[in-house]
């Protein structure tokens, strides 16, 4: 949407991955239903016209243009916000639940994790 204030956040996904992101997207987006600045949507990478416009995305964030190789099973999961009328965006891509550098969690940790991931895809 090009009006000011207004943004769309799209979840990239697959086929497969699909069926088990949007019931998470949903429910985090789920209680800004009724925002009118924001919009929600979902692309799927498998087109590929949709991985030509996600690299042309991240190409115009770049200082010097460059070609980029991106691994579409790479991007599965990542949720951008995009800002139409002042021509930016933001991306977020999670991390890993396992922990860093494959460290188990303290108990609890997930959790938090968790609930700080959807709450940094919300508040861009």
């Amino acid at each position: 949407m090009l009006k000011p204030g207004c943004r769309t956040l799209v979840m990239l996904c697959d086929g497969e991955s699909k069926a088990k992101l949007m019931p998470k997207f949903h429910t985090a987006c789920w209680p800004y239903r009724k925002n009118k600045t924001l919009m929600f949507a979902y692309l799927n990478i498998e087109r590929a016209s949709a991985m030509e416009w996600y690299k042309r995305i991240l190409v115009l964030g770049l200082p010097e243009p460059r070609d980029l190789s991106i691994n579409p099973k790479n991007t599965i999961g990542t949720v951008i916000s995009l800002n139409g009328h002042r021509k930016y965006y933001c991306l977020f891509h999670a991390k890993h639940p396992e922990g860093v550098f494959g460290l188990h969690p303290t108990p609890g940790t997930a959790e938090k994790e968790g609930l700080r991931r959807r709450v940094s895809i919300l508040v861009i």
